[in-house]
């Protein structure tokens, strides 16, 4: 599952531009659940970032679709109430208030802001709030392994106390 990687405009190797997917999967509020777990499952992605109007309006993950998703969905007891959950809107299940960041920011500013608000992905936007690509966790950890790995070929690990 590789993504498209490409430097920011500055091209600066320590900025959020350098590491982070350009090629964002977006869904509309408006959009349902079903919409949320075919696009998840088809891509085999996370996170969705909720657009608006041409603004970031929030985000849908897979853990908030578990959240409101019946367990008995496929399954030979599932009930009509169970499948119709499956009609619920991205507003009504997704995170809103995300905290975002710009392409120009550092990668150590955009890993505490991970850390800080307790997230796993941040949406990338320009100056009008348009979503311009997403950082994840898992593009940070990479980052970080290849700065490690290039330094002596090993990746030393503290352990913890």
């Amino acid at each position: 599952m590789a993504s498209p990687r490409t430097s920011g405009p500055t091209g600066a190797a320590n900025t959020v531009g350098a590491i982070m997917t350009r090629k964002v999967v977006t869904i509309s509020p408006d959009d349902t659940a079903a919409d949320v777990k075919r696009m998840l499952e088809s891509r085999r992605l996370h996170h969705l970032v909720v657009v608006g109007h041409g603004r970031v309006m929030g985000l849908v993950s897979d853990r908030d679709l578990s959240k409101c998703l019946s367990p008995f969905i496929g399954r030979r007891s599932e009930r009509e109430q169970d499948a119709s959950s499956l009609n619920r809107k991205v507003h009504q299940i997704m995170t809103r208030h995300v905290p975002t960041c710009r392409e120009t920011n550092s990668i150590a500013a955009a890993g505490q802001l991970l850390l800080d608000k307790d997230v796993l992905c941040l949406p990338v936007v320009d100056a009008e709030d348009r979503c311009v690509g997403i950082v994840t966790s898992h593009d940070l950890l990479a980052w970080c392994m290849v700065r490690c790995a290039g330094a002596a070929d090993s990746c030393a690990v503290p352990r913890a106390a």
